[in-house]
Protein backbone atom coordinates (compact mmCIF):
# COMPACT_ATOMS: atom_id res chain seq x y z
CA UNK A 1 0.00 0.00 0.00
CA UNK A 2 1.51 3.48 -0.81
CA UNK A 3 0.11 7.20 0.88
CA UNK A 4 0.50 10.27 -1.45
CA UNK A 5 -0.28 13.49 -1.02
CA UNK A 6 -1.23 15.98 -3.66
CA UNK A 7 -2.84 19.67 -3.64
CA UNK A 8 -3.46 18.80 -0.35
CA UNK A 9 -5.58 15.17 -0.94
CA UNK A 10 -4.38 12.06 0.71
CA UNK A 11 -4.39 9.40 -1.23
CA UNK A 12 -3.90 5.45 0.54
CA UNK A 13 -3.36 3.64 -3.02
CA UNK A 14 -3.73 -0.03 -3.12
CA UNK A 15 -4.51 -2.72 -5.94
CA UNK A 16 -8.18 -2.31 -6.05
CA UNK A 17 -10.70 -4.26 -8.87
CA UNK A 18 -12.70 -0.85 -10.39
CA UNK A 19 -15.19 -3.03 -10.98
CA UNK A 20 -15.80 -3.32 -7.40
CA UNK A 21 -15.26 0.49 -6.88
CA UNK A 22 -18.27 1.21 -9.08
CA UNK A 23 -20.64 -0.90 -7.82
CA UNK A 24 -20.14 0.54 -4.46
CA UNK A 25 -20.71 4.36 -5.80
CA UNK A 26 -24.11 2.85 -7.69
CA UNK A 27 -25.13 1.01 -4.40
CA UNK A 28 -25.17 4.47 -2.52
CA UNK A 29 -27.44 6.34 -5.21
CA UNK A 30 -29.36 3.50 -5.70
CA UNK A 31 -31.94 4.85 -3.15
CA UNK A 32 -32.37 7.90 -4.67
CA UNK A 33 -32.52 6.28 -8.27
CA UNK A 34 -35.42 4.43 -7.28
CA UNK A 35 -37.23 6.59 -5.52
CA UNK A 36 -37.17 8.96 -9.04
CA UNK A 37 -37.89 5.94 -10.87
CA UNK A 38 -34.81 6.18 -12.53
CA UNK A 39 -33.63 3.11 -15.67
CA UNK A 40 -30.68 2.45 -14.17
CA UNK A 41 -28.37 -0.18 -16.28
CA UNK A 42 -24.68 -1.35 -14.88
CA UNK A 43 -22.73 -2.77 -17.68
CA UNK A 44 -19.17 -4.03 -16.05
CA UNK A 45 -17.00 -6.56 -17.79
CA UNK A 46 -16.43 -10.11 -16.65
CA UNK A 47 -12.67 -9.72 -15.80
CA UNK A 48 -11.47 -7.83 -13.01
CA UNK A 49 -10.11 -4.03 -14.01
CA UNK A 50 -7.38 -3.91 -11.89
CA UNK A 51 -5.87 -0.32 -10.93
CA UNK A 52 -3.41 1.27 -8.50
CA UNK A 53 -6.01 3.53 -6.80
CA UNK A 54 -7.78 4.81 -3.40
CA UNK A 55 -10.71 2.74 -3.19
CA UNK A 56 -12.49 5.44 -1.01
CA UNK A 57 -11.66 8.78 -3.33
CA UNK A 58 -12.46 6.98 -6.84
CA UNK A 59 -15.79 5.66 -5.16
CA UNK A 60 -16.63 9.39 -4.39
CA UNK A 61 -16.02 10.36 -7.62
CA UNK A 62 -18.15 8.04 -9.08
CA UNK A 63 -20.64 8.51 -6.59
CA UNK A 64 -20.67 12.54 -7.09
CA UNK A 65 -20.77 11.75 -11.23
CA UNK A 66 -23.94 9.41 -10.09
CA UNK A 67 -25.61 11.80 -7.82
CA UNK A 68 -25.19 14.29 -10.40
CA UNK A 69 -26.62 11.95 -13.19
CA UNK A 70 -29.95 11.18 -10.64
CA UNK A 71 -30.19 14.80 -9.57
CA UNK A 72 -30.45 15.95 -13.49
CA UNK A 73 -32.53 13.10 -14.96
CA UNK A 74 -36.42 13.45 -14.80
CA UNK A 75 -39.01 10.85 -12.88
CA UNK A 76 -38.63 7.89 -14.84
CA UNK A 77 -35.46 8.35 -17.30
CA UNK A 78 -32.33 6.64 -17.89
CA UNK A 79 -29.58 5.98 -16.65
CA UNK A 80 -26.78 3.75 -17.99
CA UNK A 81 -22.96 3.44 -16.89
CA UNK A 82 -20.64 1.24 -18.71
CA UNK A 83 -16.42 0.42 -18.64
CA UNK A 84 -14.65 -1.00 -21.67
CA UNK A 85 -10.60 -1.55 -21.85
CA UNK A 86 -8.39 -0.09 -24.23
CA UNK A 87 -4.42 0.06 -24.69
CA UNK A 88 -4.15 -0.69 -21.01
CA UNK A 89 -6.96 1.92 -19.90
CA UNK A 90 -10.26 1.87 -19.08
CA UNK A 91 -13.15 4.02 -19.89
CA UNK A 92 -15.95 4.46 -17.44
CA UNK A 93 -19.29 5.99 -19.64
CA UNK A 94 -22.04 7.32 -17.72
CA UNK A 95 -25.09 8.46 -19.74
CA UNK A 96 -28.42 9.90 -18.80
CA UNK A 97 -31.30 11.43 -20.37
CA UNK A 98 -31.30 14.69 -18.09
CA UNK A 99 -31.97 18.02 -18.96
CA UNK A 100 -28.59 18.40 -21.22
CA UNK A 101 -25.86 20.90 -20.42
CA UNK A 102 -25.65 24.36 -22.22
CA UNK A 103 -22.65 24.26 -24.87
CA UNK A 104 -21.41 27.33 -23.18
CA UNK A 105 -21.56 25.65 -19.93
CA UNK A 106 -19.18 22.84 -20.79
CA UNK A 107 -15.94 24.29 -20.39
CA UNK A 108 -16.49 25.73 -16.79
CA UNK A 109 -18.73 22.43 -15.72
CA UNK A 110 -16.19 21.01 -13.63
CA UNK A 111 -15.15 24.56 -11.89
CA UNK A 112 -15.96 24.78 -8.25
CA UNK A 113 -19.25 26.62 -7.22
CA UNK A 114 -20.74 26.41 -10.91
CA UNK A 115 -24.31 24.71 -11.22
CA UNK A 116 -25.59 23.16 -14.23
CA UNK A 117 -28.96 24.26 -13.29
CA UNK A 118 -29.89 27.14 -11.70
CA UNK A 119 -33.26 26.15 -10.27
CA UNK A 120 -32.96 26.05 -6.98
CA UNK A 121 -36.63 24.54 -6.52
CA UNK A 122 -34.83 20.96 -8.31
CA UNK A 123 -34.46 18.39 -5.76
CA UNK A 124 -31.49 18.08 -4.64
CA UNK A 125 -29.90 21.26 -6.11
CA UNK A 126 -26.39 22.21 -4.49
CA UNK A 127 -23.58 24.40 -4.82
CA UNK A 128 -21.99 23.14 -7.44
CA UNK A 129 -18.65 21.20 -5.80
CA UNK A 130 -19.70 18.05 -6.47
CA UNK A 131 -17.94 17.64 -10.71
CA UNK A 132 -15.15 19.48 -9.51
CA UNK A 133 -13.72 17.30 -6.78
CA UNK A 134 -14.72 14.25 -9.12
CA UNK A 135 -12.18 15.71 -11.43
CA UNK A 136 -9.46 16.65 -9.04
CA UNK A 137 -9.74 13.16 -7.83
CA UNK A 138 -9.87 11.29 -10.54
CA UNK A 139 -7.10 13.25 -12.22
CA UNK A 140 -5.41 12.29 -8.99
CA UNK A 141 -5.45 9.08 -10.25
CA UNK A 142 -3.66 9.84 -13.24
CA UNK A 143 -6.90 9.79 -15.28
CA UNK A 144 -9.12 11.73 -17.81
CA UNK A 145 -13.10 13.58 -17.50
CA UNK A 146 -14.67 14.97 -20.26
CA UNK A 147 -18.07 15.90 -20.54
CA UNK A 148 -20.45 15.76 -23.77
CA UNK A 149 -23.84 17.26 -24.37
CA UNK A 150 -25.98 17.83 -27.46
CA UNK A 151 -27.62 20.73 -25.62
CA UNK A 152 -30.32 21.49 -23.06
CA UNK A 153 -32.54 18.48 -23.18
CA UNK A 154 -30.68 15.99 -24.53
CA UNK A 155 -29.18 14.84 -21.59
CA UNK A 156 -25.21 14.27 -20.93
CA UNK A 157 -22.63 11.92 -20.58
CA UNK A 158 -19.34 11.65 -18.80
CA UNK A 159 -16.39 9.62 -19.60
CA UNK A 160 -13.93 8.78 -17.25
CA UNK A 161 -10.49 7.13 -18.26
CA UNK A 162 -7.92 5.40 -15.88
CA UNK A 163 -4.81 3.65 -16.37
CA UNK A 164 -5.17 0.63 -15.37
CA UNK A 165 -1.94 -2.13 -14.13
CA UNK A 166 0.26 -4.57 -15.68
CA UNK A 167 0.61 -8.09 -15.52
CA UNK A 168 3.70 -6.94 -13.83
CA UNK A 169 1.60 -4.84 -11.38
CA UNK A 170 2.63 -1.65 -12.21
CA UNK A 171 0.11 1.10 -13.65
CA UNK A 172 0.00 1.89 -17.43
CA UNK A 173 0.71 5.85 -16.65
CA UNK A 174 4.00 6.41 -17.33
CA UNK A 175 4.59 9.09 -14.12
CA UNK A 176 3.32 9.33 -10.53
CA UNK A 177 1.80 12.72 -9.42
CA UNK A 178 4.12 15.38 -8.12
CA UNK A 179 3.69 14.95 -4.22
CA UNK A 180 3.56 18.04 -1.99
CA UNK A 181 4.07 17.65 2.02
CA UNK A 182 0.81 18.35 3.33
CA UNK A 183 0.23 18.11 7.44
CA UNK A 184 -3.09 17.48 8.46
CA UNK A 185 -4.90 19.71 11.11
CA UNK A 186 -8.27 19.91 13.05
CA UNK A 187 -10.57 22.20 11.16
CA UNK A 188 -14.28 23.11 12.75
CA UNK A 189 -16.85 24.55 10.17
CA UNK A 190 -19.28 26.47 11.85
CA UNK A 191 -22.15 27.26 8.98
CA UNK A 192 -26.05 27.26 9.12
CA UNK A 193 -26.55 26.56 5.36
CA UNK A 194 -26.35 22.32 5.46
CA UNK A 195 -25.30 22.76 2.05
CA UNK A 196 -22.72 24.76 2.32
CA UNK A 197 -21.38 23.32 5.46
CA UNK A 198 -21.63 19.68 3.96
CA UNK A 199 -19.67 21.35 0.80
CA UNK A 200 -16.85 22.46 3.51
CA UNK A 201 -17.08 19.52 4.99
CA UNK A 202 -16.62 17.51 2.07
CA UNK A 203 -13.86 19.62 0.47
CA UNK A 204 -12.01 19.98 3.85
CA UNK A 205 -12.16 16.03 4.44
CA UNK A 206 -10.67 15.33 0.63
CA UNK A 207 -7.43 17.37 1.62
CA UNK A 208 -7.25 15.17 4.06
CA UNK A 209 -8.19 17.04 7.44
CA UNK A 210 -10.55 16.14 10.35
CA UNK A 211 -13.70 18.14 10.19
CA UNK A 212 -16.18 19.30 12.76
CA UNK A 213 -19.18 21.19 11.42
CA UNK A 214 -21.53 23.14 13.35
CA UNK A 215 -25.04 24.51 12.99
CA UNK A 216 -24.61 27.65 14.49
CA UNK A 217 -22.69 29.68 17.09
CA UNK A 218 -23.55 27.88 20.41
CA UNK A 219 -22.36 24.47 18.75
CA UNK A 220 -19.28 26.03 17.50
CA UNK A 221 -18.17 27.01 21.16
CA UNK A 222 -19.23 23.87 22.54
CA UNK A 223 -17.35 21.81 19.94
CA UNK A 224 -14.39 23.90 20.15
CA UNK A 225 -13.99 23.47 23.63
CA UNK A 226 -13.58 19.55 22.91
CA UNK A 227 -12.43 19.02 19.72
CA UNK A 228 -9.83 22.19 19.79
CA UNK A 229 -9.10 23.20 16.06
CA UNK A 230 -6.13 24.62 14.79
CA UNK A 231 -8.43 26.58 12.15
CA UNK A 232 -11.98 27.70 13.12
CA UNK A 233 -13.67 29.04 9.77
CA UNK A 234 -16.73 30.61 10.82
CA UNK A 235 -19.91 31.76 9.07
CA UNK A 236 -20.74 35.56 10.27
CA UNK A 237 -24.77 35.18 9.89
CA UNK A 238 -25.80 32.07 12.10
CA UNK A 239 -28.51 31.67 14.79
CA UNK A 240 -28.08 31.66 17.99
CA UNK A 241 -24.87 33.49 18.36
CA UNK A 242 -23.45 35.05 15.22
CA UNK A 243 -19.76 34.04 14.57
CA UNK A 244 -18.46 37.29 15.51
CA UNK A 245 -19.32 36.74 19.46
CA UNK A 246 -18.56 32.99 18.52
CA UNK A 247 -14.77 33.89 17.50
CA UNK A 248 -14.37 36.46 20.85
CA UNK A 249 -15.13 33.19 22.79
CA UNK A 250 -13.35 30.60 21.30
CA UNK A 251 -10.35 33.39 20.94
CA UNK A 252 -10.77 33.31 24.76
CA UNK A 253 -10.85 29.86 25.45
CA UNK A 254 -7.93 28.64 22.90
CA UNK A 255 -5.95 31.62 22.73
CA UNK A 256 -3.61 31.57 19.40
CA UNK A 257 -3.21 27.76 19.14
CA UNK A 258 -6.45 28.07 17.14
CA UNK A 259 -6.39 30.47 13.61
CA UNK A 260 -9.57 31.93 13.33
CA UNK A 261 -11.43 32.81 9.68
CA UNK A 262 -14.41 34.75 9.04
CA UNK A 263 -16.67 33.55 6.24
CA UNK A 264 -18.90 36.16 5.11
CA UNK A 265 -20.93 37.51 1.93
CA UNK A 266 -20.20 40.60 2.89
CA UNK A 267 -16.63 41.99 1.26
CA UNK A 268 -16.46 45.85 2.62
CA UNK A 269 -13.70 46.97 4.31
CA UNK A 270 -15.74 48.13 7.60
CA UNK A 271 -16.48 44.12 7.19
CA UNK A 272 -12.99 43.42 7.00
CA UNK A 273 -12.35 46.19 10.18
CA UNK A 274 -15.33 44.20 12.43
CA UNK A 275 -14.29 40.57 11.60
CA UNK A 276 -10.36 41.28 12.83
CA UNK A 277 -11.42 43.31 15.84
CA UNK A 278 -13.40 40.38 17.20
CA UNK A 279 -10.47 38.20 17.15
CA UNK A 280 -10.70 36.45 13.53
CA UNK A 281 -7.26 36.38 11.78
CA UNK A 282 -8.94 36.75 7.90
CA UNK A 283 -11.72 37.69 6.49
CA UNK A 284 -12.56 36.24 3.57
CA UNK A 285 -15.48 36.46 0.78
CA UNK A 286 -17.73 33.31 0.10
CA UNK A 287 -17.56 31.47 -1.17
CA UNK A 288 -14.07 30.69 -0.65
CA UNK A 289 -12.07 28.43 -3.08
CA UNK A 290 -10.02 25.19 -2.39
CA UNK A 291 -6.84 27.02 -3.28
CA UNK A 292 -7.31 29.75 -0.91
CA UNK A 293 -8.35 27.49 2.17
CA UNK A 294 -5.32 25.09 1.37
CA UNK A 295 -3.20 28.31 1.47
CA UNK A 296 -4.93 29.37 4.44
CA UNK A 297 -4.46 26.20 6.52
CA UNK A 298 -1.27 25.62 5.33
CA UNK A 299 -0.22 29.15 6.73
CA UNK A 300 -1.67 28.13 10.11
CA UNK A 301 -0.25 24.80 10.57
CA UNK A 302 2.97 26.47 9.83
CA UNK A 303 2.36 29.44 12.15
CA UNK A 304 1.77 26.85 15.18
CA UNK A 305 4.18 24.46 14.65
Amino acid sequence: MSRITHNAIALQRDRIDLRVVLRSAVESIQPLSDAAAHVLEVHLPDEPLWAFGDFTRLAQAFVNLLNNAVKYTDRGGHISLSASVHDGRVTVTLTDTGIGIDPAMLPRIFDMFVQIDQDVHRAGSGLGIGLALAKRLVELHGGTIEARSGGLGTGTTFAVGLPLMTAAGDTTSDAEPPVDAVVACRVLVAEDIPDAAEMMRLMLETMGHAVRVAADGVQAVAIAQEFEPQVALLDIGMPRMDGYEAARRIRAMLGQRVYLVALTGWGQEEDERRALAAGFDRHVTKPAEPELLESLIASAVGSQA
